[in-house]
């Protein structure tokens, strides 16, 4: 990590961040629901990886609320897009320097679970890596076996599960594939997966690794955004993808910021 984008943040006397998330392809955030933000693009950070994805943009938003700050992150990167493990996370780095003690990780994904339909929200209990290698490889450290037990954190999972009954809204909890991409996945590839997963992706598992080794807590929160590949009718259309986010933005914005009331 550049331990001038640092330096970014002092400049702005920001107080130290416990809490990040990172919003997946299509999912936004009210900046209204803060006191007070300041936006910083990634333009500022000299060498940190920016996405090149639609639904992506590249910016960080800092709020303030109840003396509470949070992180934003607007746009991710992919291993897909010629990114290496360590670029991707390059991002989690900085959240561990800043103090970050809870990731929350969002994205849009496939549904293997025929229970599943588009639109419908999932919290993360477990995931099955299957891209080629993980943000921890070549990097050895005092950190370099994280337990995975629980890589999705059982008390945070709780308070999710309290919000969607506050709001009345329905959630499932499943098992997230991670698939390298950058085409949508096969008939039988899909076939093979969805013996041991329910939804399936090409983020979210990286950043988990790479936060989990720095001890940080983490929330996987999934938006089904299509059927996988042999399930449903229609091709796959990444725009597709960002209309089914979109239409459940308000309800995503919803139960994100009752959660972070409550973290």
């Amino acid at each position: 990590m550049n331990n001038q984008w640092l330096d970014v943040f002092n400049a702005h006397l920001i107080n130290k961040i416990e809490t990040a998330v990172i919003l997946g392809s299509g999912l936004d955030f009210d900046a209204d629901y803060f006191d007070s933000t300041i936006e910083l693009s990634f333009d500022v950070f000299e060498g940190l990886p920016k996405p090149t994805v639609a639904g992506h943009s590249a910016k960080f938003i800092i709020g303030k609320r109840n003396n509470k700050t949070t992180l934003i992150q607007k746009g991710r990167v992919h291993f897909y897009e010629g990114y290496s493990m360590h670029e991707v996370t390059l991002n989690i780095e900085l959240f561990q320097a800043l103090g970050v003690k809870t990731l929350i990780i969002t994205n849009a994904c496939g549904g293997m679970n025929k229970d599943l339909t588009p639109g419908d929200f999932v919290i993360l209990k477990d995931f099955i890596n299957f891209m080629p290698s993980n943000p921890l490889v070549g990097h050895l450290a005092e950190t370099t076996f994280p337990d995975m037990t629980e890589p999705f954190d059982l008390e945070l999972r709780q308070k999710m599960k309290d919000v969607f009954k506050h709001h009345n809204a329905k959630y499932q909890e499943g098992t997230y594939v991670s698939f390298m991409g950058p085409y949508y996945e096969t008939k039988a590839e899909i076939k093979m997966l969805s013996q041991f997963g329910d939804v399936v992706g090409m983020s979210t598992v990286p950043e988990t690794i790479k936060a989990r080794s720095f001890g940080i807590k983490v929330l996987g929160f999934s938006v089904v955004t299509n059927m996988a590949t042999g399930i449903q009718e229609r091709l796959h259309d990444h725009h597709h993808v960002l209309e089914v986010a979109k239409k459940k933005a308000p309800l995503f914005k919803a139960l994100m910021q009752d959660f972070l009331d409550h973290i």
